[in-house]
């Protein structure tokens, strides 16, 4: 968190949904492509609208 608030951009992957959309100042969320990116907020609101949990993996609806 101390590198994020210096200016700095930090990466993590990630596949915790809980860790990811708590923990951060944006998420993407990735099956082959970008199929969302934005705040935790937004990413939840529009989360049903852009994937859906199959078989333990994301797949377009």
């Amino acid at each position: 968190r101390q590198i994020a608030d210096s200016g700095l951009s930090v990466f993590i992957s990630s596949h915790d949904w809980g860790s990811s959309l708590n923990a951060y100042d944006r998420v993407v969320v990735l099956d082959k492509r970008i199929l969302a990116s934005g705040t935790p907020n937004v990413i939840q609101e529009r989360l049903d609208d852009i994937c859906c949990l199959k078989d333990k993996t994301l797949c377009d609806c």
